[in-house]
């Protein structure tokens, strides 16, 4: 729900396969930004309202900020990680970060490295 079509990944996708995933905790907020870089994503939901229907990717309690969403990922995807993973906010803007996407802009193609 309230996802760009085609850029989240379902529960239990081979991520070991994927150079690079975005891991986003998402309480409320829109995730239009997806749509506007390169690298797939798992969204971990902790609204209350969309815990349910996210099954593997629902936060059962909103506990911890996005320690808790963050730990789950590890916790459900150990034997399958993919090689990087970048641990994201929802939101594009912030007081306490710059754009999201200019963020991502700057990451190196993860195939590059030795």
């Amino acid at each position: 729900e309230g996802y760009p079509e085609g850029w989240v990944l379902k529960p239990h996708s081979q991520l070991r396969e994927r150079p690079l995933v975005l891991v986003v905790c998402r309480y409320s907020e829109d995730l239009d930004w997806l749509r506007y870089q390169p690298h797939p994503a798992v969204v971990y939901e902790k609204h209350k309202d969309r815990v349910a229907r996210a099954g593997l990717h629902g936060v059962p309690r909103n506990t911890a900020n996005e320690a808790s969403a963050f730990l789950k990922f590890i916790v459900d995807y150990y034997d399958d990680l993919p090689e990087v993973m970048v641990f994201l906010h929802g939101h594009r803007y912030a007081y306490h970060q710059e754009d999201v996407l200019t963020l991502l802009d700057a990451i190196e193609d993860p195939s590059t490295l030795p």
